[in-house]
C-alpha cells in the first residue's frame, strides 16, 4: 500500500470526509448506490488519515495538525452514522475474510482514536460493541496465524497495534 505525503493526505482526508457528509444529508432520495458511494467515500477518508500518521514529505506544522485534527472530530461528530458503518465493515471484513482490509480499518481506528481528541466521546454503546467484536475477531484471527500480505504498513505504525499478526505472534 502507497501513502501520499502526509500533507496531501491532510487535503484528500478532509475532502473525502466533506464527500460522505454531503451525501449523508443530502435531502434527495437515495437509493443502494448512493450508500454505497457515501460508504466508500468515509472509507477513503480514514485511509488518508493513516497516510497523515505514516505518510512521509515534509514535516507538518504543529498548527496545521492541531487545526486538522478539530477538522476531523467536527466532520466525524457529524457524520457518526459514518463512522459506525465503518466500523461493521471492519468487522465484516474478517469475517468474509478480507484480513488485509479489516487490519488497515482497525489501525486506521486506533490512530484516529489516539490522534484525534474527542473522537472516543462520539462513539455510541453499539459503535463500542463493534469495536470488541472486531478486536475478538482479529486476535482470533492472529492465533490461528492467518496470512496478511500487505506488511509495508505494520513497521510504520505504533507498537500497540497489537492485532497485526506478526505483533500478535512475536
Amino acid at each position: 500500500m502507497m501513502f501520499l505525503p502526509a500533507n496531501e493526505s491532510m487535503d484528500k482526508a478532509l475532502h473525502y470526509f466533506d464527500e460522505s457528509r454531503r451525501m449523508a444529508e443530502s435531502t434527495a432520495p437515495k437509493d443502494s448506490f448512493d450508500r454505497i458511494v457515501c460508504i466508500a467515500a468515509f472509507g477513503a477518508a480514514m485511509s488518508y488519515l493513516v497516510g497523515v500518521r505514516i505518510g512521509g514529505g515534509e514535516p507538518i506544522p504543529a498548527a496545521r495538525l492541531e487545526y486538522f485534527r478539530a477538522e476531523v472530530l467536527s466532520r466525524i461528530d457529524a457524520d457518526q452514522q459514518g463512522l459506525t458503518v465503518y466500523l461493521f465493515e471492519a468487522v465484516k471484513s474478517v469475517v468474509i475474510g478480507d484480513l488485509d482490509e479489516a487490519l488497515i480499518r482497525r489501525s486506521a481506528i486506533q490512530l484516529l482514536l489516539d490522534d484525534y481528541p474527542g473522537v472516543s466521546d462520539i462513539l455510541d454503546e453499539y459503535d463500542r460493541e463493534a469495536l470488541a467484536e472486531l478486536d475478538t475477531e482479529l486476535l482470533e484471527k492472529a492465533i490461528y496465524g492467518d496470512e496478511v500480505t500487505d506488511y509495508t504498513i505494520l513497521h510504520a505504525l505504533p507498537p500497540t497495534h497489537w492485532w497485526w499478526p506478526f505483533r500478535a505472534r512475536s
